[in-house]
């Protein structure tokens, strides 16, 4: 919509609209046909947006209140509105401007919502960490327990188990508060294969408790390894946001299953993330790398998520894409990385886990 000229109607004493302009049509999705049909303005009252930021008047009303509308394209715009009252003759008019203000209010919502994540997230990992020290104690009782000789052979073998579990928590708890720590500047060469099984590492209770099997497909040549060169702490950030995407996708299908491709494709790495949910409609495929796009309800994610990722994996000289897919197929994204300049032997595998 053109910032430069306000969406305006003029209506008359009961809002019956007057007159408008194009940039009203543009705002509202609105044609006019379908405009005629339903010449009020009484669309205002029922889109009123709570803003925290407006001034309110002495009797506690809002000044000049903050509107959100979903226009007929699925659009959505936030606006204020501004009335010039006028006389026509002996008809008493009123021009209605719209001051369009979504990138404000979107920036001032998403701010507020990040800002609450890192309260969260402070939170959950001085949490994590406590987990931590309490999983150690629990590690070095186990260790002495099955040094102990008085005890028998079961119990020894349960003791050993317990100091297993216990050192698998704290390698998850190790990649939880490595994926939390801030990105640095810092690059280093690294497995590919290894950097997916540490995103999955992080993921792995959350697909088990809700069924989802994952596989890791690695098909390499003899002659080379998946290696690339990159902040391991930004494109884990990549990964498990696809993975997350994948998992919201599969909870109301039949089944439940996550692959991750990973081939060399001439001078770069290819990492495929295809699930069996049902895929993204051609209507919202254009839109999903946008800031702020979002396809889930009110409240639940940022409409960031695929936006950072496509940035991160760029800023690394590489791509993220989403592939074209039939109906039945889910969804596929592709990430395209540059090759490490490695020389090292990895033979095809597979591995698989029931999360």
């Amino acid at each position: 919509m053109d910032k430069t000229t306000f969406p305006a109607v003029v209506v008359d004493s009961e809002k019956k609209i007057f007159r408008f302009n194009r940039h009203f049509l543009e705002m509202t999705g609105q044609t006019q046909a379908t405009l005629s049909k339903r010449p009020s303005l009484e669309f205002i009252d029922q889109c009123r947006y709570k803003d925290s930021s407006q001034s309110t008047s002495a009797q506690g009303l809002a000044r000049n209140p903050l509107y959100r509308i979903e226009n007929l394209n699925g659009d959505t715009f936030f606006f204020r509105v501004h009335e010039v009252p006028f006389d026509e003759g002996d008809n008493p008019l009123t021009l209605v401007l719209f001051h369009d203000e979504t990138e404000k209010a979107v920036l001032r919502d998403e701010n507020q919502h990040m800002a609450r994540l890192a309260s969260v997230g402070e939170l959950v990992s001085s949490v994590i960490h406590e987990i931590g020290n309490c999983t150690a104690i629990i590690s070095g009782c186990a260790e002495l327990m099955a040094m102990n000789t008085q005890l028998d052979e079961r119990t020894h073998e349960e003791a050993g188990r317990i100091k297993s579990e216990s050192d698998r928590i704290s390698e998850v708890i190790k990649s939880f508060l490595g994926f939390a720590r801030k990105g640095e500047k810092d690059l280093e060469t690294m497995s590919l294969e290894q950097l997916v099984i540490n995103a999955l590492e992080l993921k792995k209770y959350s697909l088990r408790r809700k069924s989802i099997v994952y596989h890791i497909n690695l098909d390499v040549s003899d002659d080379s390894q998946l290696s690339i060169i990159g902040n391991r702490t930004l494109l884990m950030q990549v990964l498990v946001n696809l993975i997350d995407n994948s998992e919201e996708a599969l909870a109301t299908c039949e089944k439940k299953e996550i692959k991750i491709n990973l081939e060399r494709v001439g001078p770069n790495a290819s990492i495929e993330v295809v699930d069996s949910g049902p895929g993204i409609s051609n209507q919202v495929r254009d839109k999903i790398f946008e800031s702020f796009y979002t396809t889930k309800k009110a409240g639940v994610g940022t409409g960031l998520g695929l936006s950072i990722s496509r940035r991160i994996v760029n800023d690394h000289q590489g791509d993220l894409v989403l592939k074209d897919t039939s109906k039945d197929e889910g969804a596929a994204f592709l990430i395209t990385l540059p090759l490490a300049d490695v020389e090292a032997v990895s033979p095809p595998a597979q591995r698989e886990g029931t999360a």
